[in-house]
């Protein structure tokens, strides 16, 4: 069975099929790693400081400078709701793109691309989903837990001021 992204990209959905038809961007939070259409990612940078935004949602850590324009710096663990959280001496942040918006997730490390079909994907066991998660690529040696882009770009833009919302 294959299912269709929000961005376009079409999934493996059976168990034990073979792997994603997009390449995934994987970093790691905390103990677990994470993988992200590449589509959605612009770039992945070290933040090197941050300026914080009063009355900010509790996702927004802050505004940085990305080559003269301010971009915001979210907690990943918090806009996904996922137990992991990044470790906060030294940021680095997953720059994602997707039409008007530009975010930067704080994570970790990156940690590499997995090329379309590589790995065998998974979708979450009954009991298991958690609506961010659209499964889980298994390549070597280790699980990835795939985020469903169409539920990362809609937490992203509830962050957006009131108003900027595109949706």
């Amino acid at each position: 069975m294959t299912t269709e992204s929000s961005t376009g990209s079409a999934v493996s959905a059976g168990a034990g099929s073979s792997g994603l038809r997009q390449s995934l961007c994987t970093f790691w939070l905390g103990a677990k790693c994470f993988g992200l259409d590449v589509a959605l990612v612009g770039e992945v940078v070290v933040v090197e400081s941050v300026t914080p935004v009063p009355k900010g949602h509790d996702a927004l850590l802050g505004l940085f400078n990305l080559r003269g324009t301010p971009v915001p710096l979210v907690d990943a663990a918090t806009v996904l709701s996922l137990d992991a959280r990044a470790d906060t001496k030294q940021t680095h942040a997953l720059v994602v793109r997707h039409g008007d918006l530009v975010a930067a997730l704080a994570i970790d490390r990156m940690e590499s691309v997995i090329a379309a079909g590589r790995g065998a994907f998974s979708p979450p066991s009954s009991g298991d989903e958690h609506p961010v998660v659209q499964g889980f690529l298994e390549t070597s040696g280790r699980v990835v837990t795939v985020i469903a882009p169409a539920a990362l770009l809609e937490r992203l833009d509830r962050l957006r001021p009131a108003g900027r919302s595109q949706r």
